[in-house]
């Protein structure tokens, strides 16, 4: 499972102490999905606003309307066929993103 939290509940998750985030994460989450996951198999943090290269965002793009450009997915290239979240229509940034642009991909080649 991955959690993004946005705008200002991530700025009161960075402002908490590290265990009492993830405890606030865990319920959360438990509360959506059921007791079971309030013990993960494994736990990592991202905090993107601590990021330099992304500027406190998720997904880095250069300014806004910049993905208005993409009007249809990447030209192949030969038999390379592009896919990830930045080459799709919908989702761009997220992982149903890159889900959406691998199942294009894979359908063409």
């Amino acid at each position: 499972m991955a959690v993004l939290v946005p705008g200002h509940r991530a700025r009161t998750l960075a402002a908490m102490p590290p265990e009492d985030r993830r405890t606030t994460v865990l319920d959360t989450a438990a509360h959506a999905l059921g007791a079971a996951a309030h013990h993960p198999v494994d736990w990592h943090e991202k905090a993107w606003q601590e990021d330099p290269h992304v500027g406190g965002g998720h997904s880095a793009l250069p300014r806004v309307g910049a993905l208005a450009t993409f009007t249809a997915p990447p030209t192949p290239a030969g038999r390379v066929h592009w896919a990830g979240t930045e080459t799709t229509r919908t989702w761009t940034g997220y992982l149903e993103g890159a889900v959406e642009s691998g199942l294009r991909a894979a359908a063409k080649c």
